[in-house]
Order: structure tokens, then C-alpha cells, then sequence
């Protein structure tokens, strides 16, 4: 039986891809996607088949301007250290701006509360949200969680999440010391937190509430975006309920034609992109591709929501928001910042890459990507021009880089983790609506 499903995300690139293609791989099976978010997002949706529902606007009315935007330049400075040293520099006024992560959590629980009370005959709510939003425990309506970001915070005996420690770390001083600084720069944005819980009645999660476990956990059912010949099977088992998912990424049925101001020149074809977030630094971007300007190859670039400010050289083509899924079936390498949907992407394509990680999951990935040798990470904050270069062309020239690619891009267009995902989802409902009769 066709389900009606209710699909939504944080207003986050990531967030939203992921929630995005998890809705085509529903939409796939037959069930009819509704879609609600801001109304920026209208236009994403609707291009996927899905009915939009948008946010309304009256929420958000006192949310400063590029809020998100703000809050990326506000705290680039904390990004040029590690993953343990960038809070061990927090002063007080670095943790009040970190406290300011959570300012739309409140907007958005409003918004989409009210979506939930006024749309019909909802029959599954799907999110990516990474918190707990209280109204969707308030509705009923049974939930399934994406997690779209690197899995290793679903291993509760993994070393610590969002680190970029190796998966080989035992040194337990070195992980407490990681949480004594993390807890402390995360301070203020941990009494947010508990003080928004308990305006919104929910005592018990604000006791409970702990910056280590930042994401929402708990859960009937779960999914979270991974390969599994990347997946950290050596940490297992993961928190109960949470399933892989190999390739859970938006459909694009476009050909990227390279531009002609690309076509008559010698060299690889490269993608290079820092995401959504990383991409607002402008003074990384600006020294990024700088550095490329000086490689004998061609450059395609995502120069973000702020791409106007920057100058692309004579071997680079780019605009603010590019077809990644189309070029990546085009180009010979990436250069990514190591986000969890562009990781999954650029291995589906079987493209080796190298990764800049700025923030959060990032870290991760890059060290990830190098334990499983596909390709090789450069940390921004030990860095240089020659080193960038001469690692562009070892990826290019390493082919036991490449075999490792494809041989993880074979088993994930092999895997049926999809079709499984959407017969859990189906499942969920089915044992729901047999345990409402019986009440």
C-alpha cells in the first residue's frame, strides 16, 4: 500500500541532499513524497517529483539575515586548528558565538509543528535534523532519522567522533582530554540547549542532553549513508535501530558538457569543491585555488554562495552551485572538503580524490579516506603550495588508489541496502498501524 511520507531536513546542504535522495529511493517504491522546508527549497523539491509544503515564513522573522552565513565567518578563525586544539582556544566569547549554532532549532520546531498539525494523513515522518525537535515526538507519527553525516558518532565503543583521530587511537588520556576541552567550548551552547528543553517541557532530555552525543540517536528506525567497505565494522556494534545505507544520494539524469574555455587545454580534468559551508572562507578559497592556478591541470569549481568575490584563473571554470552529481561522472580527480554526501558521491562514480577537511565529520572522513586508501587528506592547518601539488599528482598516478575505488563503487551499485531501507520503512508503518487497532 502506497505511504505518504513526510519528508524534512535542517536547512544544510548536506542535510537536505540526503534527505533529498532518500526521498527519490522512496519515491522509487512507489510512495508519495511531501516535502517541507523554507521556501528556498521549493524549486529542489519539486525538480524530484515531490509535493512541497513550505515553512511559514512568520517563524522566522526574527532570525538575522544569512544567519548561517554569519556564523561560518563569525568562527572561521576556531577552524584553522585540529580537532581538538580548535576548542582548546574557545575564550568565552568564541563559545557565545558556538552557542549560536542552535538559534533556529526553536524557529524550526515552530514551523515544522505547525506542518505536521495542519497536513493529513501523514503516514511516516522521515528527518534529518540532527538534534531532537521536540514537536516531532509531540505528533505520533511514527519517525524514521537519517544521519548524513560520517557514522563513526553511532559506535558508542568508536574513538571519539568529529576528531579526525585514527581509528587506531587507544591512548585514553589523549580521548578524555578531548572531551574535558570539547565539553567546555561547547558550554554555551549546552545550556541553550537545556534551557530551550525545558521552556518546551522537556525536562528529562535537558538532564540528559550531552554535547559528546550531539545527534539524535535514539530511535525505532534509522538510517545513515555509508559504504560498506568504509563503514567501521571494527567498532561494531552501532546504537540499537540504525541501518547502512550505501548510496543514498539525489538522482541526476543531466551530462555536464565541459566549457569551452576548458576544452582546448592540456592536463586531468579536476572537481574541486569545499561545500556549502567551508566554501564562505573566503581567505581558504582565495589561497585554494591560487595554489590550483598553478597546476598544469583543468579545474572545475563550486565557488559556492559567495563564488562573486572570487577570481577563477585561466585553467578554471565555475559557478556558485554546480551539478556535482553530472561532473563527477566527468572529471579524473576530486578535491573535496569531505562532506558525507560528497564522499558517498564521489565513490558511487569510482573518482579517487583528496580531501580538505574544515569542520565536524569532515575530519573523519579525511582520515578515513586515507586508512582505506582512496585517496589522500592535506589538514589547512599544516599547510603548503608544493604539498598540494605534488599530492594532485601522486592521486592521479596512484593505481592502487584507483582499484580501490572501484572495487567500493562496484559493491555499492551491488547492494541492495536500498531496497531493504525502504521495506524497513514500510515495515515501521505496517507494525504501527497493527499496534494503534489493537489499543
Amino acid at each position: 500500500m502506497p505511504l505518504r511520507v513526510l519528508i524534512s531536513a535542517n536547512p544544510a546542504r548536506g542535510h537536505i541532499n540526503c534527505a533529498v535522495g532518500f526521498g527519490d529511493l522512496l519515491k522509487n517504491h512507489g510512495h508519495t513524497i511531501l516535502y517541507t522546508q523554507r521556501e528556498a527549497f521549493r524549486n529542489l523539491a519539486e525538480s524530484h517529483g515531490f509535493e512541497f509544503i513550505p515553512f511559514d515564513e512568520k517563524f522566522f522573522e526574527t532570525e538575522e539575515k544569512d544567519h548561517f552565513a554569519q556564523w561560518t565567518k563569525n568562527n572561521a578563525h576556531l577552524f584553522r586548528f585540529d580537532g581538538v586544539e580548535r576548542y582548546r582556544q574557545f575564550q568565552q566569547a568564541d563559545r557565545e558565538r558556538y552557542g549560536e549554532l542552535m538559534i533556529e532549532y526553536p524557529m524550526i520546531n515552530e514551523a515544522l509543528g505547525k506542518v505536521l498539525r495542519e497536513t493529513p494523513e501523514i503516514d511516516v515522518l522521515v528527518v534529518d535534523m540532527v538534534v531532537k525537535f521536540p514537536c516531532i515526538y509531540d505528533s505520533g507519527i511514527p519517525c524514521v532519522k537519517l544521519a548524513s553525516f560520517n557514522p563513526l558518532v553511532l559506535y558508542p565503543n568508536g574513538v571519539p567522533a568529529w576528531t579526525g583521530f585514527s581509528t587506531k587511537l587507544k591512548n585514553r588520556a589523549i580521548i578524555e582530554d578531548y572531551y574535558k576541552v570539547y565539553r567546555e567550548g561547547c558550554s554555551v551552547l549546552t545550556d541553550r540547549m537545556k534551557n530551550w528543553y525545558r521552556s518546551c517541557g522537556k525536562d528529562e532530555w535537558a538532564e540528559e542532553f550531552d554535547s559528546i552525543k550531539y545527534a539524535d540517536i535514539d530511535t525505532e528506525l534509522g538510517f545513515y549513508h555509508y559504504a560498506d567497505d568504509l563503514d567501521y565494522h571494527e567498532f561494531s556494534p552501532t546504537y540499537p535501530n540504525w541501518y547502512r545505507v550505501d548510496f543514498c544520494a539525489r538522482e541526476s539524469k543531466k551530462k555536464f558538457n565541459v566549457p569551452s574555455k576548458l576544452q582546448n587545454l592540456s592536463g586531468k580534468l579536476i572537481f574541486f569543491s569545499m561545500g556549502s559551508v567551508a566554501s564562505m572562507d573566503h581567505e581558504i578559497m582565495k589561497m585554494l585555488l591560487k595554489i590550483l592556478s598553478k597546476s598544469p591541470h583543468r579545474f572545475i569549481v563550486s565557488t559556492g554562495a559567495c563564488g562573486d568575490q572570487l577570481e577563477l584563473y585561466d585553467n578554471m571554470w565555475g559557478e556558485p552551485y554546480v551539478d556535482q552529481i553530472a561532473i563527477l561522472q566527468t572529471v579524473d580527480l576530486v578535491i573535496t572538503h569531505g562532506g558525507n554526501n560528497s564522499l558517498m558521491e564521489t565513490l558511487y562514480y569510482a573518482r579517487p580524490m583528496i580531501v580538505i577537511p574544515y569542520f565536524f565529520d569532515q575530519l573523519d572522513n579525511a582520515v578515513r579516506v586515507e586508512e582505506k586508501q582512496i585517496g589522500r587528506q592535506i589538514n589547512i592547518w599544516d599547510f603548503d603550495e608544493e604539498k598540494l601539488l605534488n599530492t594532485i599528482e601522486d592521486v592521479l598516478g596512484d593505481n592502487q588508489i584507483k582499484e580501490n575505488v572501484e572495487k567500493i563503487s562496484e559493491n555499492m551499485k551491488k547492494s541492495t541496502s536500498r531496497e531493504e531501507a525502504a521495506k524497513r520503512v514500510e515495515e515501521l508503518v505496517k507494525t504501527k498501524r497493527q499496534s494503534k487497532r489493537k489499543d
